[in-house]
């Protein structure tokens, strides 16, 4: 029975930590030259904690995270193209703006010429103000870049958007 005890005391540093060190899900994207003096930001947008995902959408969603020097593994096509790290030092403008909230929380990043820029030759990405010369690239905050599912583009039929979008 001690043995059983000792054994499970012995666990709980583990289980404490799967429960407080949730997965980030985020993006890195390049910011409108003209307006910032960084080249590119972070935005994490998503948390997995207790097996369920949540929108980090507004301040009440971030008030207990811990965002300082967080290092991030690169995603694109099933392949970790590299990381970053980030540092959570802006300042927000009006933080009781919960609409504003998901266009301005973003984290400034430590090694700006580290991680990969990937081209938007197609101009399939925008930004508010801008055509950014490079696409947003995802970041995770564990190495999970796996696609299992081997997701690829893939052009509808015309019968397909139909039943998308009647």
């Amino acid at each position: 029975m001690k043995k059983t005890i000792f054994f499970l005391l012995s666990l709980m540093p583990a289980i404490h930590n799967a429960v407080a060190d949730p997965l980030f899900l985020g993006v890195v994207e390049e910011t409108d030259k003209t307006t910032h003096k960084d080249p590119a930001i972070a935005r994490i947008l998503f948390m997995k904690t207790d097996g369920k995902w949540v929108a980090l959408n507004n301040m009440e969603s971030h008030i207990k995270l811990d965002l300082e020097n967080i290092s991030w593994t690169l995603a694109f096509d099933g392949k970790n193209i590299g990381s970053i790290k980030t540092i959570d030092d802006y300042q927000l403008d009006n933080p009781s703006c919960d609409w504003c909230f998901p266009r301005d929380k973003r984290l400034r990043i430590e090694n700006q010429s580290d991680f990969p820029k990937l081209g938007n030759k197609e101009k399939r990405f925008w930004a508010w103000t801008h055509l950014p010369e490079n696409r947003p690239i995802v970041i995770v905050n564990k190495p999970n870049y796996k696609d299992h599912d081997k997701w690829k583009r893939f052009k509808p039929s015309h019968d397909t958007i139909k039943m998308l979008f009647p």
